[in-house]
């Protein structure tokens, strides 16, 4: 069958070169029945034509002598391995298939037939039920029974109890004192300022008519000595007086545990003393003395309560000038008399802040610093003369002790 294979290959490629050979006939008659103006296009096609076909041809010739293999895929498993003759194809390019030696035998040894073994257990429904084993008995021990705590004893109030009450210190107090303090007048109109220190005492005594109300009268008197400067030149060490009296009332709250607030009001009265005559002022004017009595209605709250083991008594107090009058004895000086200047405006300010060791009648010593403000404005004119509007601060201190 492998010979007759490579016969038909021979055919086949005799046929190739016969027709390649016919096709290069019919292209170089074609070339010389062409026209002149074509003559080298059909020997272009004519060369390349030569050359393609001998290259096709010159291929399957080669293929068909050296490749075994080409095209006789479909007879690759012949019946029969026999070597071909040497003058087809060199014996070196095939390998001959070893032949396929038979498989031994195997026989199995005669053994005994298979039995299945035993199960190594037993079925369940051969087992013989569980016996049942009951629990045993557990009982918890109970805590032991305590007695009802007794029910708590009641205080029994008697039929004649009486709550206690806050007691309020309803005593008579009197209270003596030492103030100093700074004096400052001024008069803007004619640049005047008198200025000095004044050391003085005070004195007071309060007695209570009922638990919440109360009443008070209160002195006190300081003598200074100021410097006075103004257009008509400077005087120095001018004696003054100052005086004061005031009555009181008062009310006090009970409903306060922690401290006392006493709300008063009453009526006042200053008086004050300026000791110019017989002196005479840096530019030749000659001084006089002069006299200020003063009406006004005091309205202030002071609050007493205890703390850090002291008692402190803020106060704040405003007062309204009700009438003064100013007496300028120019009588003093020749060619002059008396001048009266009659004032019916102005207020006053002022405030405190006393602490010390108070017991619970209010008895003991008091110390701290107070502030004295007045502001008036301008008199009546009396004789063609006026007291011009002035102002008057006070700042110090006073010790007072009450018993």
């Amino acid at each position: 069958m492998l010979c007759h294979y490579v016969t038909l290959r021979r055919l086949q490629s005799i046929k190739l070169w016969l027709g390649l050979l016919y096709y290069i006939f019919v292209v170089v008659k074609s070339v010389a029945q062409a026209p002149p103006g074509e003559f080298f296009v059909h020997c272009s096609i004519m060369h390349l034509t030569l050359l393609g076909g001998l290259l096709l041809a010159t291929s399957s010739t080669a293929a068909l002598a050296f490749d075994p293999n080409a095209g006789a895929v479909e007879v690759r498993t012949p019946a029969m391995y026999r070597p071909l003759p040497a003058s087809i194809v060199p014996q070196r390019y095939y390998q001959h298939a070893p032949v396929a030696a038979s498989a031994p035998t195997y026989r199995a040894p005669d053994t005994a037939p298979y039995q299945p073994a035993e199960p190594i257990y037993t079925p369940i429904n051969t087992l013989a039920p569980l016996p049942m084993v009951s629990a045993p008995s557990y009982s918890v021990p109970l805590a032991p029974e305590l007695p009802p705590a007794p029910a708590p004893a009641l205080m029994q109030v008697p039929n004649n109890y009486t709550p206690p009450q806050r007691t309020i210190v309803t005593a008579d107090r009197f209270t003596l004192g030492i103030e100093g303090f700074y004096d400052e007048y001024q008069e803007d109109s004619v640049s005047l300022v008198d200025e000095g220190y004044f050391a003085g005492v005070t004195a007071s005594y309060e007695h209570f008519f009922q638990p919440d109300w109360y009443g008070a009268v209160e002195i006190r008197a300081a003598r200074g000595s100021t410097d006075y400067e103004s257009v008509s030149g400077t005087i120095d060490n001018i004696s003054q007086w100052d005086t004061e009296t005031r009555l009181l009332a008062g009310y006090s709250p009970t409903y306060y545990q922690q401290g006392r607030t006493k709300f008063y009001a009453g009526l006042g009265a200053r008086y004050f003393s300026d000791e110019l005559k017989g002196k005479t002022s840096s530019l030749g004017d000659i001084g006089y003395d002069r006299r200020i009595f003063q009406l006004y209605v005091p309205i202030g709250i002071t609050y007493e309560f205890a703390a850090y083991g002291l008692t402190f008594a803020p106060n704040v107090e405003v007062d309204k000038l009700l009438w003064g009058n100013v007496s300028s004895r120019l009588g003093t000086i020749p060619g002059f008399t008396n001048i009266e200047n009659e004032q019916t405006e102005g207020y006053g300010l002022r405030g405190e802040l006393m602490m010390g060791q108070m017991d619970e009648r209010g008895r003991g010593w008091q110390f701290g610093p107070f502030v004295r403000y007045w502001d008036i404005p301008d008199s009546k004119v009396d004789a063609g003369f006026i007291e011009p509007e002035n102002t008057r601060i006070q700042a110090g201190a006073n010790l007072k002790y009450a018993f």
